[in-house]
């Protein structure tokens, strides 16, 4: 498992985000403009609320974009989770030595959005992995 510090910045986001949502938050990742929350797989829906009502209040109280993550213990279903947005239609994970590799297959019309402006949102998804699953490397395909 990987290294994960939380600040005082993040433990006071959590903190509202469980009082907002009523849903645990098992890690919170601050980048600037966007907060990303990973939660227990069984509490996205909770978390999300009715109609993305909580992501709507969380994003007007904190001033930043607010992204859910369901976490598993499942390498597969957490990268399912973490590209939901760009209709995930395979994972392939392989091992070769200490490192994992994981290709994830999207809709060819999403891909670039999935990978994001200079890589961005792969490098975020290689980080939030990163913190649970050790020597994951990610593409998508």
């Amino acid at each position: 498992m990987g290294n994960i510090t939380l600040t005082d910045d993040t433990m006071r986001f959590i903190t509202l985000f469980e009082n907002v949502t009523r849903a645990q938050a098992l890690d919170c990742l601050d980048k600037g403009e966007l907060l990303i929350f990973v939660v227990p797989k069984k509490q996205v829906g909770l978390a999300v609320g009715k109609q993305g009502e909580n992501i709507r209040k969380l994003k007007d109280m904190m001033k930043k974009n607010i992204e859910v993550v369901g976490f598993s213990r499942d390498l597969e279903a957490f990268l399912r989770s973490i590209f939901h947005n760009y209709r995930v239609k395979n994972v392939t994970i392989q091992e070769k030595g200490e490192v994992t590799y994981a290709k994830v297959a999207v809709d060819p019309g999403q891909k670039g959005r999935a990978i994001g402006r200079g890589g961005t949102n792969l490098r975020l998804a290689r980080e939030i992995v990163n913190r649970y699953f050790d020597r994951t490397e990610i593409t998508i395909e």
